[in-house]
């Protein structure tokens, strides 16, 4: 299964460890100005998805996958969300939100 189908399969069936084992060990997350690691990240998600506040995984659409990259995006609040993961060993190493209005 590929590592955004596993993605979408975690956010449907939540499970904090289950999304942690999708990361690799040097994770980093950058989102607009903020970078957290792994173990940050994943308390943050975990307080948006046990409160199911998140569902990008219903509207997402996968712009780009290989062996190195997955690409997607969705709208949600009047704004465009692209969302892009480098892999590495197959697992998520880094990670980069952007947020552009629509106009």
């Amino acid at each position: 299964m590929s590592l955004f189908q596993n993605y979408v399969d975690v956010f449907y069936n939540w499970d904090k460890e289950v999304f942690r084992s999708l990361h690799h060990e040097d994770f980093m997350f950058t989102r607009e100005t903020e970078l957290l690691m792994l173990d940050d990240h994943k308390t943050v998600i975990d307080e948006l998805a046990s409160k199911r506040e998140m569902d990008w995984h219903t509207k997402a659409t996968l712009s780009h996958k290989d062996d190195y990259l997955i690409a997607a995006c969705w709208e949600q609040e009047g704004k465009i969300i692209m969302n892009v993961h480098v892999k590495k060993l197959g697992l998520s190493w880094r990670a980069l939100v952007s947020r552009t209005s629509i106009s």
